[in-house]
């Protein structure tokens, strides 16, 4: 494919898990002159079974669809469906693999992997100079990590909110939520497959510190956490944790709890700047309605003409609380019934389809310096951080004491260019 203008990006996806079947779902509904769904694969049948079910039940345009029970047997037959881009929704440790196979230079794909990209740091270091070797040798391709959580409707909001609030200097991320689900192997509750709660989870919230703190990198990490409550006898994640890590000045916390699905918000997040706060609320996993009584941002600024530091009695109401103004984010109700991440996987759909249609070259960053993915999509160094984030967590829960990021990866990584 030398551009993809004239038409909209043929998609396989390889998995058909839960995640797998949401993208399927989402391609389904897409735009067909935007992106439309050609194949499918899982060495599950039950999964596969299902998607093909998903398939049916769509319209008769898409019943075109083909399906195969391996990755390599659907790249094998790449050019037979004229494939253009694949999105890996494999377990999180078959990730490598995967990649390293569409990576091949026998196949010239888009990809879109699914987060965490990988579990290990070693295994980041892996892939991003597979990605740059690649792009050193003229591929033209557009490489992204699938982290929804920066594309749900009230996150993106609250990003966009950010320069009203002045230099930020705290964030705050709390996601109180039901325990893991039950999957094929039960792979999400094992650290070895799934890289542990703070990389298969915490990597959502590690992406959008970085992405609250404009660009911040990460520093030292400290994190308290457990086992408490779900899996005791079986499984060997954490269900619950607490991190405070350093993005270069500005303090950032994650509150996540995985027994405390009896809560109105699944996620909430706070970004506090030195000219106000603002605060962006998700609903759980599973609610497929849009309750627009209810507010789901907040926006409060500062009476920047009031040194309060100084004062000697409490602000009053009027730039405290009435100082708040608490608005709705419409959520739609189709890509809310599509999947469980308040439509944010159909918006990075498209927006990577966008950035695949580009003209090669322009969607991928310079062939000779990074791997960026497109304005709004995380690119491998992105994803990267964000594991290595969720490395450090898990390590200094494990040794009682403070990481610093930059003892665990190489300078390339962490400054986000290929050496």
């Amino acid at each position: 494919m030398t551009m993809r203008d004239a038409g909209p990006v043929r998609f396989g996806v390889i998995g058909a898990g839960c995640i797998g079947k949401e993208h399927v779902r989402n391609l389904l509904i897409a735009p067909p002159d935007e992106a439309v769904l050609v194949a499918c694969c899982d060495p599950d049948t039950a999964m596969l079974d299902e998607a093909k079910a998903i398939v049916e039940q769509a319209s008769d345009t898409n019943n075109a669809v083909r399906f195969y029970a391996s990755a390599p047997a659907l790249l094998n037959d790449a050019a037979a469906v004229g494939l253009d881009a694949v999105i890996v929704a494999v377990p999180n440790h078959k990730h490598i693999d995967v990649c390293e196979l569409v990576l091949d230079e026998a196949f010239d794909l888009h990809v879109l992997c699914e987060k965490p990209v990988v579990t290990t740091i070693d295994d980041c270091v892996r892939l991003a100079r597979l990605v740059e070797d690649r792009r050193l040798g003229g591929w033209r391709k557009t490489f992204a990590v699938g982290l929804e959580y920066r594309h749900i409707p009230t996150m993106r909001r609250l990003l966009d909110e950010l320069p009203a609030v002045g230099a930020p200097r705290m964030v705050a991320v709390r996601e109180h939520r039901f325990p893991f689900l039950a999957k094929v192997g039960a792979w999400n509750r094992e650290n070895a497959k799934s890289g542990g709660t703070l990389v298969e989870k915490g990597t959502h919230f590690f992406d959008l510190f970085r992405l609250a703190t404009k660009g911040r990198k990460p520093t030292t990490v400290y994190a308290k956490g457990g086992q408490a409550v779900n899996h005791l006898a079986t499984a060997d994640v954490l269900d619950h944790a607490v991190v405070v890590a350093d993005y270069d000045g500005v303090v950032c916390t994650l509150d996540l709890c995985m027994f405390a699905e009896a809560s109105a918000n699944q996620l909430e997040v706070s970004v506090v700047g030195d000219a106000g706060k603002l605060e962006a609320f998700a609903p759980a996993h599973g609610i497929k309605a849009d309750d627009k009584t209810k507010p789901n941002f907040r926006k409060g600024l500062r009476d920047r003409d009031h040194a309060w530091e100084h004062a000697v009695e409490a602000p009053p109401v009027d730039v405290t609380r009435d100082a708040v103004v608490e608005t709705h984010v419409d959520l739609d109700a189709d890509l809310m019934a599509a999947g469980d991440h308040a439509g944010s996987t159909y918006y990075q759909l498209l927006e990577f389809a966008a950035a695949c249609r580009k003209t090669p070259g322009s969607s991928g960053g310079p062939a000779d310096k990074t791997a960026t993915a497109g304005p709004n999509l995380a690119s491998i160094y992105d994803a990267a951080m964000s594991v290595a984030v969720g490395v450090a967590a898990q390590l200094s829960i494990q040794q009682g004491r403070s990481v610093d990021v930059r003892d665990l990866v190489p300078d390339f990584l962490y400054h986000g260019r290929c050496e």
